[in-house]
């Protein structure tokens, strides 16, 4: 597993193999797995349910394909979701769907829960030429996250 930080590595998910998921109900390709958390892919059926991440844990999710549902709305392709730490907030997807997850330990203060639909947003001019992002997270001192591409 990719559990060294100071190591670049690229994964191949077009072809890595889907694995099955501990309750059997969906796939998964796991990317990462640290002291901090993990990162995966994770292919759902239709009507799954999620499990809070649990403990210290928080969890960012980027929705790939499919929908997922909350408390707050339905969210398609393109749709970021950061749950902190303690969220109860139960998760499901009557369609199926395929996931980015990344769960992680967030900062005792960092407690922002975020919805946004990307593809709504705009692309901005990034630090060096060619190179755009588009901010997802920023509320707190020394965690933030963006999506970009050259």
């Amino acid at each position: 597993m990719h559990a060294d930080l100071n190591e670049r590595v690229a994964v191949a998910t077009q072809t890595a193999p889907w694995l099955a998921t501990a309750d059997g109900e969906g796939a998964c390709k796991p990317l990462d797995s640290l002291e901090a958390g993990t990162t995966s892919l994770v292919q759902a059926p239709a009507g799954a349910v999620f499990a809070a991440p649990g403990g210290a844990l928080g969890e960012e999710i980027l929705v790939l394909d499919g929908t997922l549902t909350d408390a707050r709305g339905v969210w398609g392709a393109g749709a970021y979701l950061r749950n902190p730490p303690g969220s109860e907030i139960p998760l499901h997807s009557e369609t199926g769907c395929v996931l980015f997850i990344k769960r992680l330990a967030f900062d005792a203060e960092d407690t922002a829960a975020v919805r946004l639909d990307t593809a709504s947003m705009r692309w901005l001019p990034g630090l060096v030429p060619g190179l755009t992002v588009m901010p997802l997270h920023n509320t707190h001192p020394g965690s933030g996250l963006s999506l970009s591409h050259s």
